[in-house]
């Protein structure tokens, strides 16, 4: 049996505690349990089987979240509201500790608030969208492979993210290997080399197309055509 503390609001009322050795305690309101602390400490609320460290249940099948730190009158907050799919947001008024509720247009958006401002959002598409000195929440476009690797000699990576090997294909001629794909071949590759004492640089090889799954190199010497194995070149793909 589970060791419960009742609030009664009949007989004698206060509170009536019946102890046992389960290791479950559950706080009861009108006999009926609203809070419950499990064997292993996980506290549930509107539920008798907690399956986090903290489980809100309701009978709207609603759960709110709410991280609020207050200097004065000026708020930090986040706060997220998700209900059957749909999902709102709380507005932190300056004159009151108070959540107020408000609709967003579009079902199935995440959105996150600090100082009742819109910050980020996930939309409905799953993309990822945030304002930091755009003017307003926009899609952030990120980068999807970056390497830095040793062009002369044998071929080595010296750092790199989403990139599985470099195919060295001639001089100044590079292939990148991403470890996971692109979606498709329409992404947006920046170069750079680095070479001591001798100007070159890094561009598109249009001897061969870039893919999907592999990148295109070609590092030639000052303004002309002729390959060169650089020192160093650098790699990055926007999409």
């Amino acid at each position: 049996m589970t060791t419960t503390i009742n609030a009664s609001n009949s007989g004698g009322g206060g509170l009536v505690q019946t102890a046992d050795a389960s290791g479950v305690l559950a706080l009861q309101t009108a006999g009926v349990t609203a809070v419950t602390v499990d064997a292993s400490q996980n506290v549930g609320i509107g539920t008798s089987s907690p399956s986090f460290p903290l489980t809100v249940v309701t009978s709207s099948s609603a759960l709110g979240i709410a991280i609020n730190g207050r200097s004065s009158d000026n708020f930090g907050s986040m706060y997220f509201y998700a209900n059957n799919g749909s999902t709102q947001h709380a507005t932190i008024t300056a004159s009151a500790s108070e959540f107020r509720f408000s609709s967003v247009p579009a079902a199935a958006v995440q959105t996150f608030y600090t100082n009742a401002s819109e910050r980020m959002r996930i939309d409905s598409s799953g993309n990822l969208q945030f304002n930091s000195g755009y003017g307003s929440v926009a899609v952030a476009y990120g980068c999807r492979a970056w390497v830095n690797f040793n062009g002369s000699g044998t071929v080595a990576i010296r750092a790199s993210g989403n990139v599985s090997s470099i195919t060295d294909n001639g001089a100044g001629n590079y292939s990148v290997n991403f470890a996971t794909a692109m979606p498709d071949a329409n992404y947006a590759p920046v170069m750079s080399v680095e070479e001591s004492g001798i100007t070159c640089f890094a561009a598109f090889n249009n001897t061969v197309q870039q893919t999907a799954g592999v990148g295109r190199i070609g590092v030639f010497l000052g303004t002309g055509s002729s390959g060169y194995d650089a020192d160093q070149v650098n790699y990055v793909v926007l999409r």
